[in-house]
């Protein structure tokens, strides 16, 4: 027969073990507390994995340079922070492999999502699938995923920095300005995509967006809306035997869709207080310049002057892909290690830079 315990003996048996739980707990938490980045980031990189998850689960066959990825920092140096890169209109995270590298090195983790509908093909056809592709009237697929970015980079301890080339930028835009006041320190883009170079591009968009519900109107414009548009054979065959991922194919609707999201952004530009560094060329052949030039005078406004625009002249022929090797791959982009160069100067201090 087992000895029966007093109430008193029972309740002093209870404290005795409540007592040394909490001591257990506490010598936990200090353990964890000797190294933030391993108990600070896990939330992080939960969310992200999540993520990661439910782009690989959706859809077709994903290519292997356009999954999302995040890169760590490297394990030689002290944990400072993270970084979130928002690729181009149907390129992939590949653009930003370069960099990641660099920042790995500095410390920084680099967050690369991909973009909504992007860097998927049809299985065994070698054919760009861009049936998830958001369409004019799913632009906001794209803000979505700058908001869902955002929850995991409120999560990081250290240094957090968001950017983005082309309609990239125009997404981390539009997440920096709806993110969490102090979340993001400092801000990269990268011939930023607030509008098209072409008036006539320009000029459409204003026609679908006016016409948006019309019940007459709209359905007219349906022939115009699924139009093939692509990049054509250059990219087909040419970049991409240069290595470049990502698809190829698209149609009105969905340049529309990067119009729409481009004009947010540029709204969203004046009331983002972060600085910020822009890096363009002057006379874009695919982005607007005027617009480009105009964010970048409202985030000065906002920030007291803590906006910095470099511009790349029309004589150093450099493109609108910027660090993007393999767009155009037969180029000479004799521009890129420089720029890369610049871009981790300012990342991991904050100092904007011009272009010589």
């Amino acid at each position: 027969m087992k000895p029966k315990l007093s109430s008193k003996t029972s309740v002093i048996i209870s404290l005795c073990f409540a007592t040394a739980l909490m001591s257990c707990l506490k010598n936990r938490n200090s353990a964890f507390a000797q190294t933030p980045e391993v108990a600070d980031t896990l939330d992080a990189e939960m969310l992200w994995e999540s993520y990661v998850l439910d782009v690989k689960k959706n859809g077709s066959h994903l290519q292997p340079q356009c999954e999302p990825v995040l890169k760590k920092h490297s394990p030689t140096v002290p944990y400072q922070g993270a970084i979130v890169l928002y690729h181009g209109f149907t390129p992939c995270p590949q653009q930003y492999f370069e960099l990641a590298e660099i920042m790995n090195k500095e410390g920084f983790d680099v967050y690369l999502p991909l973009n909504p509908g992007h860097g998927r093909m049809w299985n065994n056809a070698n054919q760009d699938d861009i049936s998830q592709l958001p369409t004019f009237e799913r632009s906001h697929d794209y803000d979505a995923l700058g908001l869902r970015m955002n929850k995991i980079m409120e999560e990081l301890p250290g240094v957090k920095m968001i950017g983005g080339l082309s309609m990239g930028a125009a997404i981390a835009v539009v997440a920096a300005a709806q993110a969490k006041e102090g979340t993001y320190s400092r801000m990269l883009l990268l011939s930023p995509y607030f509008s098209g170079a072409d008036f006539k591009g320009r000029a459409m968009y204003g026609i679908f967006k006016n016409t948006l519900g019309n019940p007459i109107l709209s359905p007219a414009l349906a022939p115009l809306r699924n139009q093939f548009v692509g990049w054509g054979k250059g990219c087909q065959v040419r970049e991409r035997n240069g290595g470049r991922a990502g698809i190829c194919d698209f149609l009105v609707t969905h340049g529309m869709a990067i119009e729409s999201i481009g004009e947010r952004a540029l709204n969203a530009s004046r009331k983002l207080k972060i600085p910020t560094q822009m890096v363009r060329v002057a006379e874009d052949k695919a982005a607007n310049s005027g617009d480009m030039h105009k964010a970048i005078k409202n985030i000065a406004a906002a920030t007291h002057g803590q906006a910095w625009d470099a511009v790349y002249p029309v004589s150093a022929k450099v493109n609108h892909s910027l660090l993007s090797r393999y767009d155009s791959p037969d180029e000479n982009k004799y521009w890129i290690s420089p720029l890369l160069e610049k871009s981790r100067f300012f990342l991991t201090t904050g100092h904007g830079f011009e272009i010589e």
